[in-house]
């Protein structure tokens, strides 16, 4: 599961709902969730602060979690090699 369907998880959104709260296609959505391309690591980011940031039903605790594990994970990336 990548970064996308675990967001999208939290929230509990259908991929139409959720592309109209981050104002993207569906096709786009669909896309990046079968790993046919990934969205920039900043989209991502973003997403995760705004979910955080508004006052909503979705789980902050949890999406504070993804956005740990995923700010791990790029900079796992982008370190250089020893």
């Amino acid at each position: 599961m990548n970064i996308i369907q675990r967001i999208r998880k939290v929230t509990g959104l259908s991929q139409s709902k959720f592309s109209d709260l981050i104002d993207v296609k569906v096709s786009t959505i669909r896309q990046w969730e079968r790993n046919g391309a990934s969205p920039p690591s900043y989209v991502p980011k973003l997403i995760l602060r705004t979910l955080i940031a508004e006052d909503n039903e979705y789980n902050e605790e949890e999406l504070k979690v993804l956005q740990q594990w995923y700010n791990e994970q790029n900079d796992t990336r982008r370190r250089p090699h020893s």
